[in-house]
């Protein structure tokens, strides 16, 4: 069963699911709504992403790409990595950097994620070494312009980037 709570004023309307997906059909959309429903639930996954708005989750998962890799493939390389946030939908990766530190990431954890500083300000991409597969993964790239926005005009996305931060700081 699913139960919802309004936390404003709203209206409520009912659409018949098949009058829906013929609206999908009729207008092209499938492929959208496919990517968008394939990466929705990781990015719900992040603590991140979680409370905001849907419609602010929905361009997240539009915007977002997926990268499998088998065990022991790079993903990126230094140099390689771009700006943008990561999400582990799948297994687990590693980031290696350069002082030889090895970070554990898996998609069971509690913040299967990781680039939070690369999505907001590039300077940061220099300090991974590389980022590679411990095991068959799937990670979800979201590009950095979507984060900077989401940083400039959500402040709930903000004060999400603060409290996930320093819990990893505590573990």
């Amino acid at each position: 069963a699913i139960s919802m709570e309004a936390i404003s004023p709203l209206e409520i309307f009912e659409i018949p699911n098949n009058l829906f997906n013929d609206f999908v059909e009729e207008n092209n959309l499938l492929p959208q709504f496919q990517r968008l429903w394939k990466n929705r639930n990781a990015v719900e996954k992040a603590s991140l992403f979680r409370r905001l708005h849907v419609g602010a989750r929905n361009v997240i998962s539009e915007a977002s790409q997926v990268h499998y890799a088998q065990n022991g493939d790079v993903i990126y390389e230094k140099g390689e990595i771009p700006p943008a946030f990561f999400i582990v939908s799948k297994g687990n990766v590693q980031l290696v950097w350069p002082n030889g530190k090895i970070k554990d990431i898996a998609a069971d954890d509690d913040d299967p994620f990781f680039g939070v500083f690369t999505g907001l300000d590039e300077r940061h991409l220099k300090k991974a070494k590389l980022i590679g597969a411990n095991g068959n993964a799937q990670v979800i790239e979201v590009p950095s312009g979507r984060i900077k926005n989401l940083y400039k005009n959500a402040p709930l996305f903000r004060y999400a980037v603060v409290v996930a931060l320093a819990r990893r700081k505590d573990n």
